[in-house]
């Protein structure tokens, strides 16, 4: 799957039950995550894909993202440094953004994975798919239902493209907080 940003602008696919995908929703930046619909969901959760993304210009990435509302959210990002590709993760709590840039990617694909225990949420990345890298491990107070989706982003670039060739949802397992 293959989703395009346009200049200034994210661009979201919302899931049904993921997959299949359905369809795309561009959105200004400005208006970011308001007016946008994606399927809810319940419970605990562990959301994986491999994606990559056309670094061009800064801030260039592709993502996945849990949405509570308009203020509060928290995505984990493929993202372009304006040098190098890495790894960032943000959790935005009433509307206060706190940014994690983790560690320098030497690949041009990766593959991230995102997981809901009770009110805990673990962030993770692999460069193999066997060996999972814990980035960001946060309490946050999770409402009974919560969105979940792909984001493809180009803030200050021209639009970017996001290549999603996997996406699955499914039950976290047991050490699902950990690995």
């Amino acid at each position: 799957t293959r989703v395009r940003s346009s200049a200034a602008s994210d661009v979201y696919k919302r899931q049904p039950l993921l997959p299949p995908i359905s369809f795309v929703i561009r959105i200004d930046t400005r208006e970011a995550f308001r007016t946008v619909s994606l399927k809810k969901i319940r419970g605990d959760f562990q959301l994986t894909t491999k994606t990559s993304v056309d670094m061009v210009a800064q801030f260039d990435s592709s993502c996945l993202m849990i949405r509570l509302d308009a203020e509060n959210w928290a995505k984990l990002c493929f993202e372009f440094d304006g040098s190098d590709a890495s790894i960032v993760s943000v959790v935005t709590r009433n509307g206060l953004s706190d940014d994690c840039n983790h560690c320098v990617i030497d690949t041009r694909e990766i593959s991230l994975r995102m997981t809901k225990v009770g009110k805990v949420m673990s962030l993770f990345f692999s460069q193999d798919d066997v060996h999972w890298k814990l980035m960001r491990y946060f309490g946050f107070e999770i409402p009974d239902a919560f969105q979940v989706g792909i984001v493809a982003q180009s803030p200050i670039g021209s639009g970017t493209q996001a290549r999603f060739s996997s996406l699955d949802l499914a039950e976290p397992p047991a050490q699902g907080r950990f690995g």
